[in-house]
């Protein structure tokens, strides 16, 4: 973990041509804690959904491709937040991503998800453990 612009980058993944995604979190201040759901990592802290950013290499200069923040996923007053990553397809601008989901039952599921235009495009899997890992043999489904 290391911090990057003043929040806490929990996840990152890069591919072959250097496409960049990151996954970040803000620490959840300790009197907001019993009202907000959020995650808790190993450092014992518990961290809220800040953002999504895709960026891209350009010859030696990154260049922001998308960002997905939590007010872009919150639509109809349903409470969405990425929860992490499995991988980025830059080709088609769209990266499996495992997304929670609820207030004080939350779900989670892993989705293939369109960065450019913020928009689910499947439903992969729902989880039966909200730490669990994605499993490639399920991509399919």
């Amino acid at each position: 973990m290391s911090a990057h612009d003043g929040f806490e980058v929990i996840r990152e993944i890069m591919d072959d041509s250097e496409n960049h995604l990151t996954l970040r979190f803000v620490e959840i201040p300790q009197p907001k804690r019993i009202n907000i759901p959020g995650i808790r990592m190993p450092d014992e802290k518990f961290y809220d959904f800040h953002s999504l950013v895709w960026d891209i290499r350009c010859g030696s200069v990154w260049q922001r491709k998308a960002t997905i923040t939590q007010d872009d996923l919150e639509v109809d007053g349903t409470r969405l937040w990425v929860s992490d990553l499995h991988s980025l397809d830059a080709r088609n601008g769209t990266a499996i991503v495992k997304v929670a989901e609820g207030d004080w039952h939350v779900t989670y599921s892993w989705r293939e998800w369109d960065l450019c235009r913020n928009k689910e495009l499947r439903m992969i899997k729902v989880c039966d453990c909200p730490l669990g890992p994605f499993d490639d043999s399920e991509k399919a489904t």
